[in-house]
Parts: C-alpha cells; structure tokens; sequence
C-alpha cells in the first residue's frame, strides 16, 4: 500500500542558490513514477504544496468549476495562487529549486522540512513545522478517531 506514496518528513537545508536535497526515498518514488515536472505553489498552512504534473493537471481541473464563479474573493484567491505558482524539476544531484519569491513569502532562509503527503510533498520552514507538530500533537488522537468513523460510517477506529 506504500508503494507510490510519499510519507515522512525529512529536514534540508536551502543552499545558496535556493535549492533543498530531496532524500532518495522519494527521488525514488519520483523515478519510479516517472515525477520529473513539479508544480510548486502556496499550501493551505504557511507551505508550499508541490504536485507532479498529472497530480497538478487534476487540482486544475478540480479548480475551474469554482473559478468560473463570479465570486471577487474566489478570483483572487486564485490569482494569487496561479501567480505564485511555479514549474520545478530534480536535478542530477537530487535537489530540487524553490523559487525566490516563494521562499520570500514563507521566510525560508535556511533550515526547511520536506513532507510527504500521499500524493504530493510539502515544503516548511523548520520553525513553522515544528509549530505545526506542537499544535497538532494533542488534537490529532481524537481527529484520526473522527476521520475513521467519518469513512466507515460511523465506527471507532483509528485513520492511521
């Protein structure tokens, strides 16, 4: 069940030039997928989400009911979004880069987290992802419990 799936979440550090280490278990599910093309743009928690290209070409289609609304705050959301939004590839040495103004609008300066999430990977500043663990830790029993018996209509088991 593991197989293809990206779980776990590794610390790097943002080189001079922007780029962080992606660490082989994933460079491996990356080759054994055929996950060249990665689309980086901002996540929902102060990161970056990053999908391989069918993962991105999915979240469009996903994405054109709502932005074909009137709504003002819908576009908006979205043009900050697609306008933040960039193509990134690993390269030979397995590092993959973060472009400048996503790493200036997370603050990334130099220690970062690489988290996989099934199907794609999130990129953290270590400071906002450790904030993150502190603040989910108490809550996450009781949220994988309700997530369980959401999915099985209603008994107690344990989502992970």
């Amino acid at each position: 069940m593991a197989d293809g799936l990206y779980f776990g979440a590794h610390v790097t550090v943002l080189d001079e030039a922007g780029r962080i280490t992606v660490p082989r278990r994933f460079r491996d599910i990356m080759e054994s997928l055929d996950h060249i093309t990665w689309f980086i743009t901002p996540g929902l928690n102060n990161n970056l989400y990053l999908y391989a290209r069918e993962q991105w070409g999915e979240v469009v289609k996903r994405n054109q009911a709502a932005y074909e609304s009137m709504d003002q705050s819908t576009h908006q959301f979205f043009s900050f979004g697609y306008g933040f939004t960039h193509e990134t590839k690993v390269d030979r040495q397995g590092r993959m880069v973060i472009p400048p103004a996503l790493r200036e609008l997370l603050g990334l300066e130099r220690d970062v987290v690489l988290v996989g999430v099934q199907n794609r990977l999130e990129v953290w500043s270590k400071d906002a992802w450790d904030a993150f663990c502190r603040q989910m830790w108490p809550q996450y029993g009781k949220r994988a419990t309700e997530l369980a018996a959401a999915a099985s209509g209603g008994a107690a088991q344990t989502a992970v």
